[in-house]
């Protein structure tokens, strides 16, 4: 349960942060957009003015790539992460689902394959025990009982 609430915290996080990310990546469009009119009503100086704007702009965007990248990577990292450690919980579920019915049906297999084992016996035995009252002329009939187990029911 304490997972469950961290995973919220750090999502309740991330989310903050991509809404702060967003609304300055806004605003900063709109200061861009802002430039651009001043440039159009200077005229002249307007366009020094932008030039100086657009050379400060990709400054900064040198200078702060990087930290935009390893932000980028880390919450790749952490989806990647979360994503895999999901997928083997599943396949841990799964697999070991499917290694309780391999147990099951061979349990069930071996079952059968006694009960075949005792009925074949049996059949060996009663004919055996047949032939015998049949060539001492008994006019008796011998009774067989079939001791074998039943097959678990599927």
């Amino acid at each position: 349960m304490s997972d469950t609430k961290k995973t919220d915290k750090s999502t309740d996080k991330e989310k903050s942060l991509l809404t702060g990310i967003r609304d300055s990546a806004h605003k900063i469009w709109l200061a861009g957009l802002g430039a651009y009119a001043q440039y159009e009503k200077l005229g002249q100086e307007g366009i020094r003015l932008f030039e100086n704007l657009v050379k400060d702009g990709e400054e900064v965007q040198a200078r702060t790539q990087h930290k935009v990248d390893e932000v980028k990577e880390k919450i790749k990292s952490k989806t990647t992460d979360r994503l895999e450690s999901r997928i083997k919980q599943l396949r841990d579920k799964l697999s070991s689902g499917s290694r309780d019915e391999l147990k099951e049906l061979s349990h069930q297999i071996e079952e059968l394959s006694q009960a075949v084992k005792a009925l074949s016996s049996d059949r060996t035995v009663g004919s055996k025990s047949s032939a015998t009252s049949s060539s001492t002329g008994s006019t008796s009939k011998s009774s067989t009982t079939s001791t074998a187990k039943k097959p678990a029911a599927v």
